[in-house]
């Protein structure tokens, strides 16, 4: 048996739980994810709606843009994001200048 159910948005973890034969689903939001990004070389953090993200397509790095993570969607197994009312390949949580000249392929001066 197969079923289907619509997530409410915002959520981005699924617990199901088998106790005495019955399923129990918990839906909720997971902590942030926080791995190492090549482009940047720094740990950093996947944004959650509301955050202030950079946004960018994989093959366009130089496009990318500051914005409000306003949505992310499941396509496959990849994700999608979207800020500034366009769709983008990539997000990561917006912390400063430096991060953003690093995804975009700049060289920065200090």
């Amino acid at each position: 048996m197969k079923q289907e159910f619509i997530l409410p948005k915002g959520v981005n973890k699924i617990t199901i739980e088998i106790d005495k034969g019955m399923a129990i689903i918990t839906v909720g939001k997971a902590k942030c994810l926080e791995y190492h990004n090549k482009l940047t070389n720094h740990i950093e953090s996947s944004p959650v709606v509301g955050n202030m993200a950079i946004l960018w397509d994989k093959a366009d790095p130089k496009n990318a843009i500051i914005a409000t993570l306003q949505d992310w969607e499941s396509v496959d197994i990849n994700v999608r994001y979207k800020g500034g009312g366009e769709w983008f390949d990539n997000a990561i949580r917006f912390r400063d200048e430096e991060q953003y000249n690093a995804i975009r392929g700049y060289e920065t001066t200090e």
